[in-house]
């Protein structure tokens, strides 16, 4: 969840609650209202949901109104799957701040995961957040000269081991250097081999994880950054009040989390056709700028995950079928919808891995929604956290990959794909649940996307009577992956490249 409340992160931070007696009483209530939120945060940083949530619930139930109190209980509902509780919550903290950047952004990115949400809302509510931010610009004195080498800032939280890093980081590698210089600026408190590779590999390198936006605007301006690439939009660790400056001349958003900010100070967004459809530019802030697919995959090493291996079934007898995606994406709709497949299809099994599930109680949770929508708990395997290697050969165990929805998978479709595991999807409104669906395009696969939920379910239970064509399709995904414009990390390079010339060129002519 987009809780963008830590020290340096730009948004205004949800208030501490007053302890409303005086004296030592006042102050043994306020020690006591922090030593709690510590636990349910320290709790739900490490999955153990539920345990979070009633901690939660216990600090709102001696302080109602404790806004850090409500913002972690909505977070913890949003990761469960109550995307419904979740805004209910947060709707209670925009009454209560109303004026607070961080309540809102935390409401968009939970609006992003609400069925029946549409653009039109989305767009709204990001204009709201746009007005809170909004404030005199100061100018620009780049060189105006169209055709120098320019200067390229990238800003996000995840320069580390992160799934957003999987989808730009290749990229950010790959630039021209005779043409671009590339600077990152990095929200991440630590780093790891990840970021280590990366700081290697650019012009320039800054920590700016405690760093204040004055001090942040000042070094881009310094740096004389000609564009400035946002990408973390909405989610955790993002810096929007500082893109709210616009210390560069031309800024875009793209890749890390790509829904739109709906900032006027934000000219451009990355999409493709499949993810913002023609006639949708409407409803995005950013001008929409269509690169050949949306995002550029960086693979794990094959050495490390070993080559794809033969399809399940063969060894099985029956049809496996899998989620690998976080806790909060599985909601009881889309619940509903696999415990449909399941029916249809006697004989399957459906593994269930996230992060969380090595919890009891998280577990639990979840098995009681399963069996609640009609699933025989008999043919489900629950499955917890593990090293990213062993994370993917899992899918060494899975025939098919069921794509939840509304908020569908993106990098974890790409390690399905590179496993030899095609995806099911139902491509909607937001753009989570349409990257999935251009992905299968891509690769040639596009009876795979369905139209409805009950075409959702038609799909997947016809995949049972082709099985022989699934461990065909399963042998030849890595290497129709690796040929594509995904993983093609040069050629993507070279189309960003070709759009922050034009880009570039635009604000030299304005």
């Amino acid at each position: 969840m987009a809780v963008a409340v830590q020290q340096g992160a730009g948004l205004a931070p949800v208030p501490v609650h007053p302890a409303s007696p005086s004296g030592q009483s006042a102050r043994l209530g306020f020690e006591r209202v922090e030593l709690l939120l510590t636990t349910a945060n320290n709790l739900l940083a490490e999955a153990r949901l539920i345990e979070a949530d009633a901690l939660f619930r216990e600090i709102l139930a001696l302080y109602p109104d404790d806004l850090r109190g409500l913002l972690g209980l909505a977070s913890a509902r949003e990761r469960i799957g109550d995307t419904e509780g979740s805004i209910e919550l947060l709707d209670r903290l925009e009454e209560l701040a109303p004026d607070n950047p961080a309540v809102i952004c935390n409401l968009i990115f939970s609006h992003d995961r609400r069925i029946d949400s549409t653009l039109e809302d989305s767009y709204k509510l990001r204009r709201r957040f746009n007005d809170l931010l909004k404030k005199p610009l100061r100018p620009h004195a780049n060189n105006r000269a169209p055709e120098r080498k320019l200067r390229i800032g990238y800003v996000s939280g995840d320069f580390r081991h992160h799934s957003a890093v999987t989808v730009f980081g290749a990229m950010v590698l790959k630039h021209d250097r005779e043409q671009f210089e590339t600077y990152c600026y990095s929200s991440a408190a630590q780093g790891d081999a990840i970021t280590d590779r990366l700081r290697a590999g650019v012009t320039a390198w800054r920590d700016i994880s405690i760093w204040s936006d004055d001090r942040l605007e000042q070094q881009i301006r310094d740096d004389a950054i000609d564009i400035l690439v946002d990408l973390s939009g909405h989610s955790n660790g993002n810096r929007m009040p500082l893109f709210a400056r616009k210390p560069a001349p031309v800024q875009v958003t793209g890749w890390g989390y790509i829904t739109g900010t709906g900032l006027d100070t934000i000219d451009y967004i990355f999409a493709d056709a499949d993810t913002i459809r023609p006639g949708e530019e409407q409803w995005y802030a950013e001008e929409v700028v269509r690169l050949p697919r949306i995002v550029s995959y960086w693979p794990a090493d094959g050495e490390q995950v070993g080559p794809v291996a033969p399809s399940p079934y063969l060894a099985n007898g029956f049809l496996t079928y899998g989620v690998m995606n976080r806790l909060g994406k599985i909601r009881p709709e889309v619940i509903g919808l696999w415990a449909r497949i399941l029916q249809a299809v006697p004989d399957a099994r459906l593994i269930v891995k996230a992060a969380g599930l090595d919890d009891e109680a998280s577990r639990l949770w979840l098995q009681n929604v399963f069996h609640d929508h009609g699933a025989d708990l008999s043919r489900l395997q629950f499955r917890g956290v593990t090293s990213h290697a062993d994370h993917l050969k899992v899918f060494n165990e899975i025939d098919v990959n069921l794509d939840p929805w509304p908020d569908g998978g993106g990098v974890t479709t790409l390690d399905a794909t590179w496993m030899g595991v095609p995806s099911v999807t139902f491509p909607y409104r937001q753009i989570a649940s349409r990257l999935t669906g251009s992905f299968n395009n891509e690769l040639g696969l596009p009876f795979l996307n369905a139209t409805s939920p009950d075409e959702y379910v038609e799909r997947a239970v016809a995949l049972n009577t082709q099985r022989h064509e699934l461990s065909h399709v399963r042998g030849l995904m890595r290497d129709v992956l690796k040929a594509s414009i995904l993983c093609d990390h040069e050629s993507y390079a070279r189309h960003v490249e070709d759009a922050y010339r034009t880009m570039w060129r635009k604000w030299c002519a304005s």
